[in-house]
């Protein structure tokens, strides 16, 4: 793993004057700060149409979270990374986590990012300054996040393999273990459905062996919620308004449409394999739910078809740790590499983004309109960026040609 930390860029469309003069001093300036701009800015993008990818040698990418405008991605070793146009560009953002501590999941709490690790670690934060460990002395493996909202107050949860459920009523300043009527500790995911009748919501738990659970009361209190469910390895729990979805290993999904009182075998055509993400997009009067497995790549179930199908055209990994949907943009996290899609899973493109840019030309340009400016051009075969170049903590710019 890289030990150094990368700079936060920004993408932005570029306003370019079309009277200045080409200042060929700067112009040789530029190449003696060019490689360390360079050693600053993150890989560039390339072209994309349905499914495109991100890719981070040595990275595994474990979880992805969607906020109202970005979408998080955190890899292992621990590294956040974000987009602000959906899934075309990628930034590294900076992390303060102990080398040897792995990612696990992540989620949006109250508008921040908050990202699970091992040894019961916790990360708050777009630049992830404030890792801590959630509850002293209490090691495990943090698999899941998850809050309710009741009125104006949230809860933040943590749920870890082998101590259970962890709870902060403080925006995750403090944490107490929160484990009555839980039988099962292992925690894997988390999920929220409105309370009927008032502004709470309904907590469910999935657990590694004891199937799902159920809190009414922000987690201070636990009851199990399994009935007709066949396998009680649950991975992965979803939400569509009060119905709920529960991903299982087996090859097998569970519905239950009573707020948890019941479940049933959903669907057939899944392989005999760990479903491990779930996620759903409503298109038209159609609804699809996307199953990811450990081995198995990406399968689809659509209420005009009744079954599952594989989705996986595209696709070079076949292990989907997270599956994430902004608008009607899917979004997959696997060991290698993050993929999008823009026609509900058919196809997948793979573009590198790990690679560098082959620039074709570099140099300076000083605007004579407002205040004198010197910026840096680097001309790509697509693409063009600048940044200003005498500046402590330059930042490139982007721009399609």
């Amino acid at each position: 793993m890289k030990s150094r930390v990368l700079s936060v860029t920004r993408s932005r469309p570029a306003v370019v004057q079309s009277e200045h003069s080409v200042d060929r001093v700067g112009a040789a300036r530029a190449f003696v700060v060019l490689g360390a701009l360079l050693f600053l800015v993150v890989p560039f993008s390339t072209g994309f149409s349905q499914w495109q990818s991100f890719d981070r040698p040595g990275e595994d990418f474990r979880a992805l979270a969607v906020s109202d405008t970005v979408i998080y991605a955190l890899s292992s070793p621990v590294g956040l990374h974000s987009s602000k146009n959906d899934g075309q560009t990628w930034y590294a953002l900076k992390w303060r986590a102990p080398i040897e501590y792995q990612a696990f999941c992540l989620g949006i709490l109250d508008g921040v990012p908050v990202g699970g690790t091992s040894k019961g670690g916790f990360l708050r934060g777009e630049d992830f300054a404030y890792y801590l460990p959630a509850v002293p002395g209490v090691e495990d493996d943090i698999q899941a996040v998850g809050s309710t909202r009741s009125g104006t107050s949230s809860t933040w949860y943590l749920g870890g393999f082998g101590r259970g459920v962890r709870h902060s009523t403080d925006g995750g300043k403090t944490w107490a273990l929160c484990n009555d009527g839980l039988t099962d500790l292992n925690v894997a995911s988390f999920v929220t459905i409105p309370a009927p009748g008032d502004s709470s919501q309904i907590l469910f738990a999935g657990t590694y062996g004891g199937g799902v659970f159920r809190s009414d009361d922000d987690g201070l209190h636990w009851t199990i919620s399994s009935s007709g469910i066949a396998d009680l390895h649950v991975y992965a729990l979803i939400a569509h308004g009060n119905t709920l979805y529960a991903a299982h290993s087996g090859g097998r999904v569970s519905r239950s449409s009573d707020t948890g009182t019941t479940w049933a075998a959903w669907g057939t055509g899944l392989p005999y394999t760990d479903v491990i993400s779930l996620a759903q997009i409503s298109s038209g009067e159609d609804r699809y739910v996307y199953a990811g497995t450990i081995d198995r790549g990406v399968w689809r179930y659509s209420k005009a078809g009744g079954s599952w199908e594989p989705v996986n055209e595209g696709l070079r990994d076949l292990r989907i740790n997270s599956i994430a949907v902004k608008g009607n943009v899917l979004f997959v996290a696997t060991d290698h590499r993050i993929y999008r899609s823009c026609n509900l899973g058919v196809s997948w493109q793979l573009a590198d983004w790990g690679a560098r840019p082959s620039v074709n030309s570099i140099f300076a340009a000083s605007f004579s309109s407002g205040e004198p400016t010197t910026r840096l051009f680097l001309l790509t075969t697509n693409h063009y960026y600048f940044s200003d170049l005498y500046t402590d903590s330059p930042d490139f710019y982007f721009a399609v040609c």
